[in-house]
């Protein structure tokens, strides 16, 4: 049906009503007048719209008069000017049926194309917004994803609602499945934390929330979810947890060491001083008992047990805390170091490289380096030759300790030895308190080069912290 002001169509397809019922009565003798001008108006009015229909009963009237009255009389024309207040009646009646079915058709389609269009702004409002969702029917089955989600994993539509739990990851499906079921008995809102297929193939984990929509009986009329994309809260929650256990075994590794010290101070006092102490008074009670010469040579013998245990001495307070990296600078302390790890185990070391002005505390955390360095070549790298070498630029300054032992697999080595992994950690949190780096580049049969690189002047944040 046409809704409106008729246009030419509507009138002509009145015209060929009333020519279509002229034409009848002409041919069939038998045939009723009235009733085969309504059916045109009919027509006309179904066709062409009320307007047409009103054409039509009124081009119909004389025609009808004409027809119904072929010899003029009184009796004829009462009967005729009744017959065709009965024709005008109907007429009238269907136009008015029309009409109003019409209004009706046009209000229904009004309403139903701005329903659609409010369905197209909301999709395009769903289709816009930053974050995957979707909206489930009230039994649980899938009827729309937006265009993010489709975007992420993909899919086509018709892949996604045939298979979306294909997305989900494969140890996360039968928990999330068992949540499902638990919040769908209940007609609840929930959220719970899943990894998502991405198109790619990887993983990722998203925070996915769900809430129902309900009738005035508390029906489930439809479901709506989003899903958030948590990947890298995780991972920052991941590497926040392995800093802090990386910490606390840093911290135990520290009490280890201070014990360690401790155990070493008190053995070399007690069995290295002790004895050179008691060497020292039994040369003085010998030199007692003697006189002249004789005494001599005790105590001869104790002054240079005395210095002896003095050299230990100060050999051990060098090794705490090396004085002459604040008084003879960075580069005699590494000699000095060398000549000491000669001394200890034979294992040559040589010093390569020459650093002016550098600051205490970069300095310290150099020796620091060097020294638990070489402290894990003597117990690891069965080497025969150590290289320290020291660099020094406007903007940085560069130690490296390099031997020619036995090697190994950096990360294989760090989950297996706890102490040298312990190590390791110790010295990169040193460096990198003053904003530095450490590098560690070593093979099986290859040795190992440790390498650090400390700014010279700019203190970095983490230093200021400290």
């Amino acid at each position: 049906m046409t809704t409106g002001k008729p246009g030419l169509s509507g009138y002509g397809v009145a015209l060929l009503a009333i020519v279509a019922a002229v034409a009848d009565i002409i041919l069939t003798p038998g045939a009723a007048p009235v009733a085969t001008f309504v059916l045109a108006v009919i027509v006309g009015t179904w066709f062409g719209g009320p307007r047409a229909g009103i054409f039509t009963t009124a081009v119909s009237v004389p025609i009808l008069a004409y027809l119904l009255m072929p010899h003029p009389s009184l009796n004829y024309g009462v009967a005729v000017a009744t017959r065709i207040v009965y024709f005008v009646a109907i007429a009238a009646f269907i136009i008015w049926i029309v009409a109003s079915d019409r209004r009706a058709a046009q209000s229904l389609r009004a309403d139903i194309a701005k329903r659609q269009a409010l369905e197209c702004e909301l999709r395009l409002v769903i289709d816009t917004i930053p974050a995957m969702a979707w909206t489930l029917l009230p039994d649980g089955r899938l009827d729309f994803l937006n265009r993010r989600w489709l975007e992420y994993t993909g899919l086509s539509l018709e892949q996604a609602l045939s298979g979306a739990n294909d997305t989900v990851h494969p140890d996360d499906l039968p928990r999330v499945m068992k949540r499902w079921r638990e919040m769908e008995t209940v007609s609840r809102g929930y959220e719970q934390e899943l990894r998502l297929r991405r198109v790619d193939g990887e993983h990722r984990w998203f925070l996915v929330r769900t809430v129902p929509l309900l009738d005035e009986k508390g029906a489930v009329l439809r479901w709506y979810g989003t899903s958030t994309d948590i990947e890298d809260v995780k991972r920052a929650e991941q590497a926040l947890r392995d800093s802090a256990a990386g910490m606390q075994q840093l911290s135990r590794r520290l009490l280890e060491v201070q014990e360690a010290e401790r155990r070493h101070l008190a053995r070399e006092l007690h069995d290295e001083f002790g004895q050179l102490l008691a060497a020292v008074t039994l040369h003085l009670h010998a030199a007692q008992r003697e006189k002249n010469e004789a005494a001599r040579s005790h105590l001869d013998e104790s002054m240079r047990l005395l210095q002896r245990a003095g050299s230990r001495v100060r050999s051990l307070a060098l090794e705490l805390r090396p004085t002459m990296l604040e008084t003879a600078g960075l580069d005699a302390a590494l000699r000095w170091l060398a000549e000491q790890h000669l001394e200890q185990t034979g294992m040559e070391v040589s010093v390569a490289g020459r650093v002016e002005g550098v600051s205490g505390d970069r300095a310290i955390a150099c020796f620091r380096v060097a020294q638990e360095a070489l402290t894990n070549v003597m117990r690891h790298a069965r080497a025969r030759n150590v290289w320290i070498e020291v660099k020094q630029t406007a903007q940085e300054l560069e130690l490296a300790v390099r031997d020619d032992g036995v090697g190994f697999d950096p990360d294989q080595a760090l989950d297996r030895t706890a102490g040298m992994r312990l190590g390791l950690l110790g010295m990169k949190e040193r460096v990198e308190i003053f904003g530095g780096s450490l590098e560690i580049e070593s093979a099986p049969g290859s040795g190992t080069r440790i390498r650090v690189s400390l700014p010279v002047t700019a203190a970095a944040p983490a230093e200021a912290a400290t």
